[in-house]
């Protein structure tokens, strides 16, 4: 259990860095479309 717990909070973090990314990327095609 205490080794299941880090990486369940690394698969947290790659995806929430993996969504920031995505919405960073959006905002930067928007801004290119405008």
């Amino acid at each position: 259990m205490i080794g299941f717990i880090p990486e369940l909070v690394f698969d947290a973090l790659f995806v929430s860095t993996k969504v920031t990314l995505d919405i960073l990327l959006k905002k930067r095609d928007k801004c290119t479309w405008d």
